[in-house]
């Protein structure tokens, strides 16, 4: 009874641990992937530990290796490594296509596409494109056939050379001829084309003829007299005084003339050109006639090379070639002190060339600047001179100063500079030099308050300040970005001196953070992406037997980091459980326990235990399930029949004496029991009966009693037979 009990308690025990260590080594949902997808099968998942899982290729695909394992199996949490390879599916060559062929650009595997083409005079009758598909090539092959043409049309006044078909095959070609009298207009030859027609259109008969060309002031140089016909040709020339306008070769064609009837114009030179430095005598006419003349004459101070009159010519130019004016000569003008002749000195110069004088820096020029070489081969007005040049002090400028200390008087190429107090900027030249005119040059500049338009705004951003129309010098703005941007750039911008808002303008990017690392012995139970938007958080768990120190939780945060820092898992630990009054404790005790450890209790002698024996460290830190207790053995009274207990009690503590007295004729074998640690009396009390004895007596008292029922029946029977008035039948007597 004792071992079945254990029994009884053990199995259900061995059941959850193996249960527990089951649950502990299950494994996720396979995901393979390359081309290789999962096999459904009942009752999974989940996977336990030493389960399997099959795989198959996807559709379009097939195994590498025949023999290749297409299963794995879950071994402590982990899946074994799947031998099974995929690739896709060949379709193999399609067959050819007799005057065509297959374009194979994307090959034969699974999922290509075959383009059916035929070669040129064949056309496609079928499906143009097959597609390799799991079972193979789809569809049909398709046909190439033959291009063909009708029966070619006939023609006005012509007819074909050769006999006539009334189908044709690409390439075929027939020849036109036209009857007697009538010219051929065209292409006499056309083929069956590709798109079954015959190309070019058929030609035409027409009788071609052209009348005689009537072309005044022209007389004919080449050709024949009338009739004209068709292709015939004429060549015309103009009389003397006269030009053609365009080709003189005409060719006769079915629309007449080719080109159209030329005429003879009166030949015409446009306006002769002057003469440089010289002029043309006659006033000027749009045109001239041929034979007309017209005369040249030069201007003062040149003399005239050449023929004066040049006459309208054959060629509508004007011959001779047109005279030139030579211009009159000087020699060299002299130099002056002080100053110099601006351009290089020549030997000659001609009339009307000029020199101009300017003096050296520092000197200002009296008289006339210019001479010129005039009719008198001289150069006119009389030389000039160079003088110092000075100027007197510049004036000051509002809200600005001169940087130099002034002077009375400036010589020439003394400056001065200007500049604005802070908050203004000049306008105008910084610089002014004491000129040639003997003033300072150029205007002097003006201080202007700076200011600098209205900032942009900022895409995801604002500025910060109410935005003005105008901001003066030194205003600053602030940027800053909406949430979940952040700010490129300074976040601060200044009005400066150029009236722009310094430095550049800043930008609001979206605000990314990185894939948050992984936690040992822990995962991220969402799927990891590559980058993570402001805001995107990822949760964090870890494996049994561990505990997060630290936030599940982890968002990406303006600093472009996942915040707050981390977790980590750490191993669930659980303090040494307490020791049970009356009881211990099997196993030596220790400062700390790991998840799953477990410990044993048992009591002391005279205690029985009460709740489990077994604890174990728990995922919340503690010994589950509860503590047992030890209570104190008590016996019942056990149950006497035949004798009594002293002390007579409902119930005795664990080492209490009794004894028991047995009733006459019983006996005990031992007049005194012990409560035993098992909750039973030792020895157990019982009262055995003198069996002999009571056999014996319970006999004595049977045979007493039925000596008495006798006896009492035969009394009554005497009784009965000496009753007076009553008497019985023989029959009722018997029955009596």
């Amino acid at each position: 009874m004792e071992t079945l009990g254990y029994n009884v308690i053990l199995f259900p025990f061995l059941l959850f641990v193996l249960k527990v260590v089951n649950i502990r080594a299950e494994c996720e949902r396979p995901n393979i992937g390359e081309n290789r997808v999962l096999t459904s099968e009942p009752d999974k998942p989940p996977y336990l530990n030493g389960s399997t899982a099959t795989f198959r290729c996807s559709y379009g695909y097939k195994a590498v290796h025949f023999r290749a394992s297409k299963s794995i199996m879950c071994i402590d949490g982990q899946w074994t490594e799947l031998k099974l390879q995929c690739q896709k599916r060949s379709c193999g060559s399609l067959p050819d296509i007799p005057n065509g062929k297959f374009l194979l650009e994307q090959g034969i595997e699974f999922g290509a596409t075959a383009v059916a083409e035929c070669n040129m005079g064949y056309y496609l009758v079928g499906q143009q494109y097959r597609y390799c598909e799991n079972s193979g090539w789809s569809g049909r092959n398709p046909t190439c056939e033959v291009v063909k043409c009708l029966e070619p049309p006939s023609i006005v006044n012509g007819e074909l050379e050769d006999v006539s078909y009334e189908m044709y095959e690409y390439g075929q070609a027939v020849t036109y001829r036209c009857k007697r009298g009538f010219t051929l207009i065209g292409q006499a030859t056309i083929s069956c084309s590709i798109n079954g027609t015959f190309d070019p259109s058929p030609p035409q008969c027409l009788v071609v003829a052209c009348e005689k060309p009537n072309i005044p002031n022209g007389k004919r140089v080449e050709g024949t007299m009338p009739p004209y016909k068709y292709k015939s040709s004429l060549r015309y020339e103009c009389q003397l005084g006269y030009k053609m306008n365009g080709s003189g070769t005409m060719v006769c064609e079915v629309s007449g003339w080719v080109p159209p009837l030329v005429n003879c114009t009166v030949i015409t030179c446009p306006a002769p050109p002057g003469t440089e430095n010289g002029r043309i005598n006659e006033p000027l006419r749009g045109v001239y006639t041929y034979g007309q003349t017209v005369t040249y004459s030069c201007n003062e101070g040149f003399k005239l090379i050449g023929a004066s009159e040049r006459t309208c010519s054959g060629d509508e130019t004007f011959q001779r070639s047109p005279p030139q004016c030579q211009v009159i000569t000087c020699p060299a003008p002299p130099g002056i002190e002080n100053g110099r002749i601006n351009e290089p000195l020549r030997d000659v110069y001609t009339y009307g060339q000029a020199v101009t004088y300017s003096c050296m820096k520092g000197f200002k020029l009296i008289g006339a600047s210019e001479r010129t070489c005039s009719g008198d081969e001289t150069f006119q007005p009389s030389p000039p001179w160079c003088q110092v040049i000075t100027c007197p002090a510049p004036p000051g400028i509002e809200n600005g100063q001169i940087n130099e200390p002034l002077q009375d008087v400036y010589t020439y190429g003394q400056t001065v500079t200007y500049s604005c107090m802070k908050g203004f900027k000049l306008i105008g030249a910084s610089k002014r030099t004491c000129s040639g005119d003997e003033t300072f040059q150029p205007s002097a500049p003006r201080c202007q308050v700076i200011t600098c338009p209205a900032p942009p705004g900022l895409e995801n951003g604002r500025i910060n300040e109410p935005l003005r129309d105008v901001y003066t010098y030194g205003q600053a703005v602030t940027y800053s970005c909406n949430e979940g941007f952040k700010l490129i750039g300074a976040s601060k911008r200044t009005c400066s001196g150029d009236e722009t808002f310094q430095p550049s303008p800043p930008r609001c990017q979206v605000i990314t953070c990185p894939a948050p690392p992984g936690i040992e012995n822990g995962q991220i139970n969402e799927t990891l992406r590559d980058v993570y938007t402001y805001g995107q958080a990822v949760t964090y768990s870890c494996m049994k037997g561990f505990k997060l120190i630290g936030a599940s939780k982890r968002t990406c945060s303006g600093d472009e980091t996942f915040q707050p820092s981390p977790p980590w898992c750490q191993v669930i630990t659980c303090p040494a459980p307490p020791g049970i009054e009356n009881g211990r404790i099997n196993e030596p005790l220790q400062d700390v326990y790991t998840y799953g450890q477990t410990v044993t209790y048992s009591c002391m002698k005279g205690f029985k235990l009460i709740g489990a024996s077994k604890r174990t460290c728990s995922g919340d830190e503690t010994f589950q399930p509860s503590a047992p207790r030890c209570q104190v053995l008590k016996c019942l009274r056990p149950h006497m029949q035949a004798g009594q207990l002293e002390p007579d009690q409902e119930s005795y503590e664990y080492g209490q004496e009794v004894i028991y007295h047995c009733k006459i004729l019983f006996y005990n074998r031992a007049s005194k029991a012990v409560c035993s640690d098992e909750g039973d009396f030792i020895p157990t009390p019982h009262c055995v009966g003198h069996y002999g004895i009571l056999l014996f007596i319970s006999l004595v008292l049977l045979l007493l009693l039925a000596a008495a029922v006798v006896y009492l029946m035969k009394k009554k029977k005497q009784s009965n037979r000496y009753s007076p008035g009553i008497q019985y039948s023989k029959e009722e007597s018997s029955l009596k």
